[in-house]
């Protein structure tokens, strides 16, 4: 019995965790800037499609990195440059391949910084030197000179479902190996907080039971005593 309470809300928080991140999409992309002073844009998985595809936002020209690497370290100077003069011209965004790694397989990243232009929804992979002047000239006309590929399209939210719940399932055992009193003691809490809601509602219902009960009684009595008290009245004329 106690296993199947377990699965149970194990089922129900791993739903609800899903839920919330695939509600995070925004319906309104608009940019979301990295600060007010440097004008570069973080996309992620969820917000990818919505601003780069997006073809009303102009285009679009991304540095795919990690973290770890050397060289995306070395890049980023220089990128954070060509953001700030290519503000208002082209959107300049950055994506993190190492907490986006469905990004990474489906844009075919092997090696970073991998750098993209896309434009009316088609992609032009840049390979050359990392610097300003050759990003500028590549993105003003040096990207017709590439040949351009097909934006892939995006996976099914049947796909990314399983997929989130994969991911959620493998962080949730994670907790439970390392922490297990942690999470029991978050179960206990939604149990015991569950408990006492069910316990309130139905003893509200119950009393508002009993009061509804009690008025037709008392309006009964009420007719009642009307009789009594005429004919207590016609005694006392006569």
């Amino acid at each position: 019995m106690s296993s199947n309470i377990f699965r149970l809300f194990t089922t129900i928080f791993l739903l609800s965790l899903v839920t919330i991140s695939l509600c995070k999409a925004t319906n309104d992309p608009e940019p979301q800037y990295i600060d007010r002073i440097t004008p570069l844009v973080n996309l992620t998985e969820i917000n990818f499609d919505d601003h780069v595809v997006n073809i009303n936002l102009g285009p679009w020209f991304v540095m795919f990195y990690a973290p770890w690497c050397s060289h995306s370290k070395a890049a980023t100077p220089a990128f954070l440059q060509l953001a700030k003069k290519l503000h208002g011209e082209v959107n300049v965004a950055i994506v993190d391949c190492e907490a986006n790694n469905y990004l990474k397989r489906r844009f075919g990243v092997s090696s970073y910084p991998t750098f993209i232009y896309y434009a009316n929804n088609t992609m032009y992979e840049y390979k050359g030197e990392r610097s300003v002047n050759s990003w500028l000239n590549f993105v003003n006309e040096g990207y017709k000179n590439v040949e351009p590929e097909e934006i892939p399209m995006k996976a099914s939210t049947l796909r990314e479902v399983t997929k989130e719940v994969r991911k959620v399932y493998r962080q949730f055992m994670h907790a439970v190996t390392n922490y297990p009193l942690f999470v029991l003691g978050v179960f206990g809490f939604i149990i015991l907080m569950t408990y006492i809601s069910f316990s309130c509602t139905q003893w509200a219902n119950e009393k508002l039971g009993v009061n509804q009960d009690q008025k037709p009684q008392t309006a009964q009595k009420t007719e009642e005593t009307k009789p009594l008290k005429e004919n207590a009245d016609t005694k006392k004329k006569q």
